[in-house]
């Protein structure tokens, strides 16, 4: 319910209504990011995240499923940084619906939030994850950008893969499920994207998840090597 912006000097802006409980703002306020140059903020249903010029992330709003990676669940009335990070150097951040995610420089994924449907990506453990937790991928996977949605999260790998895991229904994941019966699939795996003649195949610039579908900017690559995904 709330609205934010990201000025070219690093500071952050916000106006609408952040709870119910709040009166909403009809003007912009900015947001005390602690004296820090941020360069990308990401905004889910109720939080928001913001990745720092030094590659920390600082969250801020409703932590009701651990989505704000502070250690527990509830709200964060200023914006917190998120230790677990450290001096890992996070190059990208995304928010879901309930649910964060960061991608490190070494193309290493994390994932908090809630995790029913298996939308954090950590196979059969759909707890709830209230900090940011790894997600084990083959050594060979580099994950280059991420999209999340309201209960599907979606990645770019550095060879123009897109990985899909979450919630099943609708055909939000892009992929044939091979146990229809259910409703999870928590393990990233490969979308296969149509065909093309001539050994070309897709490959995936930019990904981008809403509530209950996906859209990939695409290009036409004539390296057809099948990089394992999982």
């Amino acid at each position: 319910m709330s609205s934010f912006a990201l000025l070219h000097d690093g500071r952050v802006f916000e106006w609408g209504q952040t709870s119910e409980d709040d009166e909403p703002r009809t003007a912009p306020r900015q947001l005390d990011a602690k004296d820090k140059h941020v360069v990308e903020i990401a905004a889910g249903a109720f939080h928001l995240l913001m990745r720092t010029r030094n590659g920390e992330v600082m969250s801020y709003g409703n932590g009701s499923y651990g989505q704000l990676g502070l250690g527990a669940t509830g709200a964060a009335d200023v914006c917190r940084v998120i230790e677990t990070f450290g001096r890992l150097g996070v190059v990208k951040i995304a928010a879901g619906g309930w649910h964060s995610a960061a991608v490190t420089a070494g193309g290493v994924l994390y994932t908090w939030g809630r995790g029913e449907y298996g939308r954090l990506g950590h196979g059969d453990d759909v707890k709830d994850k209230v900090v940011p937790k790894l997600v084990e991928l083959d050594e060979s996977v580099f994950i280059a950008d991420i999209a999340l949605g309201g209960s599907h999260s979606c990645a770019i790998t550095a060879e123009g893969n897109v990985l899909s895991w979450g919630r099943t229904t609708l055909g939000r994941l892009g992929r044939v499920i091979r146990d229809p019966s259910s409703s999870t699939c928590g393990v990233p795996s490969r979308v296969a994207f149509p065909p093309l003649p001539n050994g070309k195949r897709w490959k995936a610039l930019k990904i981008s998840c809403g509530g209950r579908h996906t859209l990939a900017v695409c290009t036409v690559s004539t390296d057809d090597a099948d990089v394992p995904t999982a």
